[in-house]
């Protein structure tokens, strides 16, 4: 008596059940990590951004650095589209790989898609209080200078200099590179991330 081939619902469910254990603590793993990024960014957004000219270039900033991200979103769009067709008649039109592999990477170019999204705004919000708070340092060691708590050579000014050595960094490089940083980051993993599931 000749046999039905499988369905597609029975391979996935095959699939499925032949997972390893540890798998099933990424979405775990996943979730813990939200809610972290979650409370980084709710205490960054309780920090002070500067006075009006620093939180007038920094909205100038976002607003750049969200039109760069949906420029870059209609580029990777393209490929959002054509692979996963690809990926699907590879998987169920000649059997040549795992039948989750399109929702897989459906699935994780939605969610870096997402992660670069919150990623750029959080880089554009972050920035700015990074070079604020530098600021701040490298501002407290030249009230020192000038004659206040003790002037120089006082420990007050020795303790400004231990913090302006990482408010300048703070200040001039840290706090605008952190924008940069995460930009490229986000897209990196908006293109690699589905690409990286689809082909394991």
């Amino acid at each position: 008596m000749r046999t039905a081939p499988y369905s597609c619902l029975t391979i996935q469910s095959s699939c499925l059940m032949n997972l390893p254990i540890v798998f099933w603590h990424i979405p775990l793993a996943s979730v813990c990590a939200l809610m972290m990024a979650w409370l980084f960014f709710r205490d960054m957004m309780k920090e002070d951004e500067g006075t009006p000219r620093m939180k007038e270039i920094a909205l100038y900033i976002r607003r750049g650095a969200m039109a760069y991200l949906r420029q870059q979103y209609r580029v990777v769009l393209i490929v959002f589209v054509v692979l996963p067709i690809i990926f699907a008649i590879m998987a169920y039109g000649f059997n040549a790989q795992n039948p989750w592999v399109p929702f897989a990477f459906l699935t994780g170019g939605f969610f870096s898609g997402l992660a670069g999204f919150f990623g750029m705004k959080t880089a554009t919000y972050a920035s700015g209080r990074t070079a604020n708070g530098g600021g701040a340092w490298d501002n407290a060691k030249k009230s020192v200078e000038e004659g206040r708590f003790g002037g120089k050579g006082s420990p007050c000014h020795k303790a400004t200099i231990v913090g302006d050595t990482v408010g300048d960094p703070f200040k001039d490089t840290s706090g605008p590179s952190l924008n940069i940083l995460i930009k490229l980051m986000s897209m990196v993993s908006i293109v690699m991330a589905g690409l990286t599931v689809a082909c394991m």
